[in-house]
């Protein structure tokens, strides 16, 4: 796990996240981020991740976007094409899981287009264990039992999932590798051309 300590002119928090290598090519990491920020709007930007978020603190609001209006308990953020803006309290706690699409769909067993640029209660997804999820997580004694309790509730739902189409999941694996290398000598960058003195 790392942990990032911020103490600047924009705010004071701390920042955790764990990448669990039992779950890689689904989720990217799992965070948690507490502390105070002098500006009370955020803006989110498009990284191709679906964005699972547990209020533990004030309830944020969604500003710009389509969606709901504060975030309560439970709160899942879809593949987004533009920018959200979200206006959090004067103290702000939140445990996110930020999905690789692959990941979303095994948990979620819905296409990814229904979730597309909104922002919705986890419960309408999944029903009461959002809640139920919540109030655990809310409970927990540290960060670690935290992320443990997320990790294994992902991981029991997707074992209980139906299998990944194959071509789904290579999909999925290549979008989240490095940059993919052409064979092809056209993909080989060109020579800097010399400037020419005149």
């Amino acid at each position: 796990m790392r942990t990032i300590h911020y103490d600047d002119a924009l705010g004071r928090w701390v920042y955790h996240e764990w990448k669990p290598p039992l779950l890689a090519g689904l989720v990217d990491r799992l965070w948690y981020s507490s502390g105070s920020a002098v500006f009370p709007r955020k803006r989110i930007f498009p990284n191709g991740m679906v964005e699972l978020l547990v209020t533990l603190g004030e309830p944020m609001r969604l500003v710009e976007g389509r969606g709901i209006d504060r975030f309560i308990a439970g709160t899942l953020s879809g593949l987004h094409s533009v920018p959200l803006t979200l206006e959090m309290g004067a103290s702000q706690e939140t445990l996110g899981l930020r999905l690789r699409p692959a990941g979303a769909y095994a948990l979620l067993a819905r296409p990814m287009g229904e979730l597309s640029d909104r922002t919705l209660n986890l419960d309408e997804l999944v029903g009461r264990v959002a809640r139920e999820l919540a109030e655990k997580v809310h409970g927990a004694a540290s960060i670690t039992e935290r992320f443990q309790l997320v990790h294994d509730w992902v991981r029991a739902r997707i074992a209980q999932a139906r299998a990944i189409e194959p071509a789904v999941a290579w999909s999925g694996r290549r979008s989240s590798a490095a940059p993919a290398r052409c064979p092809s000598p056209r993909c080989a960058p060109r020579p800097a051309s010399r400037r020419r003195a005149w």
